[in-house]
């Protein structure tokens, strides 16, 4: 028990959202899709429809910025907490699906679920840590990963031996069961500030005002600019460029894989190990990445991974057949690491930028950006292939806007006026407005 005292209690939040993740992530997006066989068979639905209920879950995206004032407002566990409470509920509900509007309905208002624990996550990340920020986000979306993997077995084995309904059923007993006492226990504190310490375990009563006056990084209290000052910032929008960047390539390869993989007459099985090797490798690259960044700081890592997310690219389109698979090895292993590294690269680069005593506003407006690519990517690729019947037009661009990106990055290192300089904590009130 003494040991277990000694850990930082930002580890013990860490934990706790590292099983939301898995709940929320793994149920809400990758156990879904398992699902869909089975409604098109009882239904009757199209592939369209079917498929539409994943990503009517994005509908929810407007409400980004109010749920990151919420969470800076009210804290992450009451967020995150009605967050698995959604999600779980609604899995119960689908249980009584008859039509397809039902579905949908159940699918919009889960997606607001998802978000109050994705936005509370990287909050709370970025409020109990800022030396090892990276680290405690990498560990926290390395859940999302896992969860995969170990819901989406068991939900298709009661599946295939109990149907669909009870699968469901199971799922968000789960949801509820699992992901809900680890938050109501564990995060009972908001914030360091409340156990008389400051990110990273630091004793606040043992730090000194002159090295606040040094290093904002060793703030006592949150510190950093408001949204509505974010938002006059250029560092704001070019963040948001290369948040499209990023995206865009991502959800291009991604959700076109299949297809593209189909074409050049790869197995299904191959297919599909191939799918869940990205799933693995991102697991994995999510911690691990986190160490870089907290060594090299959010933008230089996030030049890494762009070039990573560059030069993967190049690999697959140069792969035209089965003689080429050191190319599709050397794809899938760099692809694979820039997916679950880049996301904790984006979490830091935006505490640096904007400080953490409003990052959940700043956090949940900035994912819009993202969300407009997860939605759009795949469907600008797709289209650019339906008239060229080539990817070669939707993927070549994302080589190019990843080498524009390291531009932008350069510029950002090479131009401190664009820092949080002026924005020091003593400088803001209550409120959060410069006095």
């Amino acid at each position: 028990m003494t040991f277990l005292n000694k850990i930082y209690y930002g580890w013990w939040i860490t934990l706790a959202l590292f099983i939301a993740g898995l709940l929320a992530f793994g149920g809400g997006v990758y156990a879904f899709t398992l699902f869909l066989p089975s409604l098109e068979a009882e239904f009757g639905w199209g592939r369209a429809l079917t498929g539409g209920a994943v990503s009517v879950l994005w509908l929810s995206a407007p409400l980004l910025p109010l749920i990151g004032y919420l969470v800076d407002r009210f804290g992450a566990r009451l967020l995150v907490g009605t967050g698995l409470l959604i999600t779980g509920v609604l899995y119960m509900l689908m249980f009584f699906v008859q039509a397809a509007w039902q579905l949908y309905a159940i699918r919009i208002i889960m997606g607001i679920g998802k978000l109050l624990v994705l936005v509370s996550t990287t909050t709370s990340a970025a409020r109990w840590f800022l030396t090892h920020q990276g680290v405690a986000t990498g560990a926290m979306l390395a859940g999302t990963h896992l969860g995969g993997f170990l819901l989406a077995p068991a939900t298709q084995y009661f599946i295939d031996t109990a149907g669909w309904r009870y699968a469901a059923l199971m799922l968000g007993i789960t949801v509820l069961v699992v992901g809900l006492p680890p938050v109501i226990w564990m995060m009972r504190w908001n914030k360091p500030q409340e156990l008389g310490l400051l990110p990273d375990g630091v004793n606040a009563a043992e730090q000194s005002k002159s090295a606040l006056d040094n290093k904002a990084d060793e703030a006592p209290a949150q510190y950093g600019v408001t949204i509505k000052q974010a938002l006059k910032m250029p560092a704001f929008w070019i963040i948001g460029v290369l948040e499209l960047i990023y995206y865009y390539g991502m959800s291009a390869v991604l959700f076109q894989q299949t297809s593209l993989f189909t074409d050049l007459d790869i197995d299904s099985g191959v297919i599909a190990r191939i799918v869940g090797a990205f799933a693995a490798i991102a697991m994995i690259a999510c911690p691990l990445s986190g160490l870089v960044v907290d060594r090299m700081g959010g933008r230089r890592s996030l030049i890494l991974f762009f070039a990573l997310q560059a030069f993967a690219v190049i690999c697959l389109l140069l792969f035209k057949n089965q003689n080429d698979w050191y190319l599709l090895y050397t794809f899938v292993i760099l692809f694979g690491i820039h997916l679950g590294a880049t996301d904790v690269g984006f979490c830091v680069l935006l505490r640096e930028q904007f400080g953490n005593r409003f990052y959940g506003a700043i956090f949940g407006t900035s994912y819009l950006f993202i969300v407009s690519m997860l939605m759009g990517g795949s469907v600008i690729s797709g289209f650019i292939y339906d008239k060229t019947g080539s990817y070669l037009g939707g993927f070549l661009p994302i080589v190019i806007g990843a080498l524009f990106a390291i531009l932008l990055l350069n510029i950002f290192l090479k131009n401190p006026s664009w820092k949080l300089s002026g924005y020091k904590p003593e400088l803001l009130d209550e409120a959060g407005s410069n006095p």
